[in-house]
């Protein structure tokens, strides 16, 4: 299950079975200015929490502002507290 980079809607999906927004874990962002990205929302469908789908888009998307040498801002509560895990 590939994660998509939605640059044109601002936003990391992984899609679970047939392609549409119910089966897609989704994390949204916002870019500020061009070397900070805000991480705005999280969403996982009910039928799809507690498989770990979440953190996994979270870790790519962190991982691509790491590489990217983004100023990391996290309004997502879900985001901060894996920030955190990884200050740790």
């Amino acid at each position: 299950m590939p994660i998509q980079h939605d640059t044109d809607n601002q936003r990391y999906v992984l899609t679970v079975g047939e392609g549409h927004d119910d089966n897609a874990v989704v994390l949204r962002y916002h870019r500020p200015d061009a070397r900070t990205i805000d991480f705005t929302s999280t969403f996982t469908p009910p039928s799809l929490r507690g498989q770990g789908l979440a953190r996994k888009v979270v870790e790519h998307a962190l991982d691509k502002a790491e590489q990217q040498d983004l100023n990391i801002i996290a309004t997502c509560w879900y985001v901060a507290k894996l920030l955190k895990e990884r200050q740790q």
